[in-house]
């Protein structure tokens, strides 16, 4: 199979992609400030050369601890951040759930909020008149759809993010960590609804901390430490060396 054929069936393509932070602290600036001097800045490396591709329809987990830079990739593959060096390419039309919400106009009614945010993805008024009561019922908040998101709680917040984001179906799904906002059952609707978009043929980059959620619901795992590539294949393989490695850093520890 030639190059050209092979790129018509990846979704995502991530070559050689580094993400390099300078760190600012209101002491290194209030200490440059009173010396006149201009002091460095501490870097953090949160992305290290990673390189993997993602096919058409697959469904990739990102599993890693807090601060192993899967966050920032995702951000990264969004279009949030721009790579310090590297390449992403991304073929079709995407969503992203990063933080669910942020969007909001907090004077305005969910349902208000509702057309704003669809619209702001290309939808007409007609297309968002007809799954509006989906996306309500999918965040079961009937009662006060009509009230300023102001008054909802981040849990409210964030299931009407998802639902809304969720009508839209695009053909690349990129999610980090959403079932961390809200209770079990908005979990097991977030899981449920990556399922059959999967079926639908959307690509998915899901990551998230649950792993055995991961090992379910994808088709293959990437797994990130301190901004590395450590492992990408089947997920009972990527499991596995994911708590062999964990329980012999406790060990150590």
């Amino acid at each position: 199979m030639g190059n050209a054929a092979m790129d018509q069936k990846l979704a995502i393509e991530v070559r050689k992609v580094s993400k390099r932070y300078k760190l600012g602290t209101r002491a290194i600036d209030l200490r440059g400030l009173l010396t006149g001097k201009k002091l460095d800045r501490p870097v953090v490396d949160a992305v290290k050369d990673v390189s993997f591709s993602v096919k058409k329809g697959e469904v990739l987990g990102l599993i890693g601890r807090n601060g192993s830079g899967k966050s920032t990739l995702i951000r990264m593959m969004a279009g949030i951040y721009r790579p310090t060096s590297g390449e992403i390419r991304i073929r079709g039309r995407t969503t992203a759930l990063v933080e669910l919400g942020a969007g909001f106009d907090y004077q305005l009614s969910g349902r208000e909020n509702i057309f704003m945010n669809a619209s702001g993805h290309g939808l007409h008024r007609e297309e968002v008149e007809g799954k509006v009561v989906g996306i309500v019922e999918m965040a079961g908040i009937g009662r006060v759809i009509d009230f300023p998101i102001e008054t909802y709680s981040s849990g409210m917040r964030a299931r009407l993010g998802f639902s809304v984001a969720a009508a839209l179906e695009p053909e690349v799904l990129l999610a980090d960590e959403i079932t961390a906002v809200g209770d079990t059952a908005f979990a097991e609707q977030c899981f449920a609804h990556f399922d059959q978009v999967r079926n639908n043929g959307t690509t998915v980059i899901l990551a998230s901390h649950n792993l055995n959620r991961l090992e379910a619901v994808a088709d293959r795992i990437a797994w990130i430490d301190e901004g590395y590539l450590k492992m990408v294949g089947l997920p009972n393989d990527v499991a596995a060396g994911d708590r062999t490695f964990m329980s012999e850093r406790r060990k150590n520890q």
